[in-house]
């Protein structure tokens, strides 16, 4: 029997247990998840990662334009469609964000078939909410590419609303650990010309630093309310999600 598993295709991770979204390519193989992340140091030119930010997109997109700047890896105009370069078993390969999202699939559906012993062929993938149609039907080849076929596309937000309530206890009592710290450190490696980076910041000027990106969350919830016709009042609880990207 066949199974259907769910996938969360991340910009920097992919998956409940979180495997990085990044694929390698070397002289001898194609390296994915942590092995592949590895190679960003050594080989940067050839290791790819950000392909959700690609998908379903036009390479003229201000936001590619804007991430490119910052990329390791080269992407090329193909007809208007952004195209990823690559050197692999020495020779020039063209890769589309599809065909690298399917390769993250492929590891997901490994993955989800060595844990449950079973063949896995479906899969609800769960995307960005603001992805329009072109970036859901991209995310959808990338699945079909993988041999999977997709049930759905949800939003992320609502995937995240399903995954708390399956196991969540409605009554009785319930243990909760509750901790809190009010300083934290900051160490980079080498941040310039070999120079190690190493600092301690409390609360107060982290929030101070934060604040204009507080106030741009503030509209959104706002108009989250006014469409759920909710006040403030009314919410139990909010459920912090996602990683910095």
């Amino acid at each position: 029997m066949a199974r259907a598993v769910g996938i969360d295709l991340g910009t920097t991770y992919s998956g409940n247990q979180t495997t990085p979204s990044y694929v390698a390519f070397t002289d001898s193989e194609r390296l994915i998840d942590d092995a592949a992340k590895k190679q960003v140091a050594m080989n940067p030119s050839n290791t790819v990662f950000d392909a959700k930010r690609l998908i379903g997109r036009k390479f003229d997109d201000a936001s590619i334009q804007a991430h490119m700047k910052h990329w390791p890896f080269k992407v090329d105009n193909y007809n208007g469609k952004p195209k990823i370069q690559v050197d692999y078993k020495n020779e020039e390969n063209i890769f589309t964000p599809e065909e690298i999202s399917s390769m993250v699939f492929t590891k997901m559906k490994e993955t989800a078939e060595a844990y449950l012993d079973k063949r896995v062929s479906e899969a609800i993938i769960s995307v960005p909410a603001y992805f329009n149609d072109a970036q859901r039907q991209s995310t959808i080849d990338a699945g079909v590419i993988t041999g999977l076929k997709i049930l759905r596309i949800i939003n992320e937000p609502t995937a995240v609303a399903i995954a708390y309530g399956l196991d969540k206890r409605t009554t009785g009592e319930k243990n909760c650990t509750l901790s809190a710290s009010a300083r934290t450190t900051i160490e980079i490696d080498s941040l310039h010309e070999g120079i190690d980076f190493h600092t301690s910041i409390t609360r107060a000027p982290l929030e101070e630093l934060c604040v204009a990106l507080f106030r741009a969350t503030l509209e959104p919830v706002k108009n989250a309310l006014r469409n759920a016709r909710m006040d403030k009042s009314n919410i139990d609880e909010i459920l912090i999600v996602g990683g910095s990207t």
